[in-house]
Protein backbone atom coordinates (compact mmCIF):
# COMPACT_ATOMS: atom_id res chain seq x y z
CA UNK A 1 0.00 0.00 0.00
CA UNK A 2 1.50 3.29 -1.04
CA UNK A 3 -0.33 6.74 0.06
CA UNK A 4 -0.21 9.59 -2.52
CA UNK A 5 -0.49 13.18 -1.99
CA UNK A 6 -0.96 16.24 -4.00
CA UNK A 7 1.79 18.49 -5.39
CA UNK A 8 2.47 21.56 -3.35
CA UNK A 9 3.25 23.46 -6.42
CA UNK A 10 -0.26 23.35 -8.22
CA UNK A 11 -1.30 24.85 -4.98
CA UNK A 12 1.28 27.86 -5.79
CA UNK A 13 0.21 28.10 -9.55
CA UNK A 14 -3.67 28.36 -8.84
CA UNK A 15 -3.26 30.57 -6.39
CA UNK A 16 -1.14 32.85 -8.41
CA UNK A 17 -3.74 32.25 -11.16
CA UNK A 18 -7.13 33.04 -9.55
CA UNK A 19 -5.36 36.33 -7.70
CA UNK A 20 -4.57 37.34 -11.46
CA UNK A 21 -8.25 36.56 -12.89
CA UNK A 22 -9.90 38.14 -9.42
CA UNK A 23 -7.35 41.68 -10.68
CA UNK A 24 -8.30 40.92 -14.21
CA UNK A 25 -12.07 40.93 -13.36
CA UNK A 26 -11.79 44.16 -10.53
CA UNK A 27 -10.05 46.03 -13.88
CA UNK A 28 -12.97 45.24 -16.05
CA UNK A 29 -15.51 46.16 -13.02
CA UNK A 30 -13.68 49.74 -12.72
CA UNK A 31 -13.92 50.37 -16.77
CA UNK A 32 -17.31 49.40 -16.92
CA UNK A 33 -18.72 50.78 -13.80
CA UNK A 34 -17.92 53.71 -14.11
CA UNK A 35 -20.97 55.66 -13.54
CA UNK A 36 -21.88 53.83 -9.97
CA UNK A 37 -18.86 54.34 -7.59
CA UNK A 38 -20.53 52.96 -4.87
CA UNK A 39 -21.40 49.66 -6.79
CA UNK A 40 -17.97 49.06 -8.12
CA UNK A 41 -16.18 49.75 -4.89
CA UNK A 42 -18.72 46.59 -3.80
CA UNK A 43 -17.95 44.45 -6.49
CA UNK A 44 -14.27 44.61 -6.09
CA UNK A 45 -14.08 44.48 -2.83
CA UNK A 46 -16.85 41.20 -2.75
CA UNK A 47 -14.82 39.55 -5.74
CA UNK A 48 -11.13 40.16 -3.94
CA UNK A 49 -12.29 38.60 -0.75
CA UNK A 50 -13.83 35.87 -2.29
CA UNK A 51 -10.13 35.29 -4.28
CA UNK A 52 -8.38 35.49 -0.92
CA UNK A 53 -11.24 33.30 0.86
CA UNK A 54 -10.64 30.51 -1.79
CA UNK A 55 -7.41 31.23 -3.27
CA UNK A 56 -5.34 31.56 0.24
CA UNK A 57 -7.56 29.63 2.76
CA UNK A 58 -10.09 26.86 1.39
CA UNK A 59 -8.28 25.38 -1.82
CA UNK A 60 -5.09 25.30 -0.33
CA UNK A 61 -6.91 23.25 2.86
CA UNK A 62 -9.08 20.98 0.67
CA UNK A 63 -5.45 20.09 -1.61
CA UNK A 64 -3.76 19.36 1.44
CA UNK A 65 -6.57 16.88 2.79
CA UNK A 66 -6.29 14.42 -0.75
CA UNK A 67 -4.79 11.51 -0.38
CA UNK A 68 -4.79 8.66 -3.25
CA UNK A 69 -4.05 5.55 -1.34
CA UNK A 70 -2.69 2.38 -4.00
CA UNK A 71 -2.94 -1.26 -2.74
CA UNK A 72 -2.67 -4.22 -4.58
CA UNK A 73 -6.07 -4.55 -5.62
CA UNK A 74 -8.05 -1.05 -4.75
CA UNK A 75 -7.08 2.72 -5.19
CA UNK A 76 -8.89 4.92 -2.81
CA UNK A 77 -9.24 8.77 -2.96
CA UNK A 78 -9.51 10.75 0.12
CA UNK A 79 -10.63 14.38 0.70
CA UNK A 80 -12.50 17.19 2.21
CA UNK A 81 -12.64 19.84 4.47
CA UNK A 82 -15.61 19.76 6.17
CA UNK A 83 -17.26 17.08 4.96
CA UNK A 84 -14.58 14.02 4.06
CA UNK A 85 -15.10 11.72 0.82
CA UNK A 86 -13.94 7.89 0.29
CA UNK A 87 -14.02 7.22 -3.42
CA UNK A 88 -12.86 4.12 -3.95
CA UNK A 89 -12.61 1.43 -7.08
CA UNK A 90 -10.96 -1.93 -7.48
CA UNK A 91 -8.39 -2.64 -10.22
CA UNK A 92 -10.26 -5.55 -11.73
CA UNK A 93 -13.01 -3.34 -12.50
CA UNK A 94 -11.48 -0.69 -14.44
CA UNK A 95 -11.75 -0.69 -18.26
CA UNK A 96 -9.01 1.90 -18.66
CA UNK A 97 -6.70 4.61 -17.21
CA UNK A 98 -6.14 7.73 -19.40
CA UNK A 99 -2.81 10.02 -18.18
CA UNK A 100 -3.71 14.06 -18.50
CA UNK A 101 -0.40 16.15 -18.05
CA UNK A 102 0.58 19.73 -19.77
CA UNK A 103 4.27 20.83 -20.83
CA UNK A 104 4.99 21.93 -17.46
CA UNK A 105 3.20 19.05 -15.74
CA UNK A 106 7.21 18.17 -13.57
CA UNK A 107 7.32 21.69 -12.10
CA UNK A 108 3.39 22.66 -11.69
CA UNK A 109 1.87 19.65 -10.60
CA UNK A 110 -0.91 19.48 -13.12
CA UNK A 111 -0.60 16.08 -13.49
CA UNK A 112 -4.11 14.30 -12.99
CA UNK A 113 -4.88 9.75 -13.73
CA UNK A 114 -8.46 9.33 -14.38
CA UNK A 115 -9.52 5.75 -13.84
CA UNK A 116 -12.47 4.62 -16.34
CA UNK A 117 -14.89 1.68 -14.58
CA UNK A 118 -18.49 0.88 -15.42
CA UNK A 119 -20.71 3.74 -14.70
CA UNK A 120 -18.23 6.70 -14.18
CA UNK A 121 -14.77 7.36 -13.15
CA UNK A 122 -12.57 8.21 -10.63
CA UNK A 123 -9.76 11.22 -10.87
CA UNK A 124 -6.40 11.07 -8.96
CA UNK A 125 -5.73 14.92 -8.79
CA UNK A 126 -2.59 16.90 -8.87
CA UNK A 127 0.13 14.54 -8.91
CA UNK A 128 3.43 15.26 -8.97
CA UNK A 129 5.25 14.12 -12.04
CA UNK A 130 7.30 11.38 -10.21
CA UNK A 131 3.45 10.10 -8.63
CA UNK A 132 1.80 10.01 -11.99
CA UNK A 133 4.88 8.35 -13.62
CA UNK A 134 5.16 5.49 -10.42
CA UNK A 135 0.83 5.04 -10.37
CA UNK A 136 0.47 4.46 -14.09
CA UNK A 137 3.53 2.13 -14.29
CA UNK A 138 1.32 -0.11 -11.77
CA UNK A 139 -1.51 -0.30 -13.19
CA UNK A 140 -0.16 -1.38 -16.22
CA UNK A 141 1.99 -4.27 -14.10
CA UNK A 142 -1.36 -5.11 -13.10
CA UNK A 143 -3.07 -5.53 -16.35
CA UNK A 144 -4.85 -2.32 -16.95
CA UNK A 145 -4.61 -0.63 -19.98
CA UNK A 146 -3.58 2.62 -20.36
CA UNK A 147 -5.06 5.32 -22.70
CA UNK A 148 -2.50 7.55 -24.13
Amino acid sequence: MKDYHTDPAAAYVLQILLLLFAGILCFLMFLFLRGFPVLRLVCCIAVLLCAVLFGGLLFPLWLHSVRCIVSEGRITVKSGIFLRQERSVTLHSVQFAESIHGPLHGRWGMNFILLHVCGGRLVLPFLGAKDRQEITDFLQKKGVFHAP
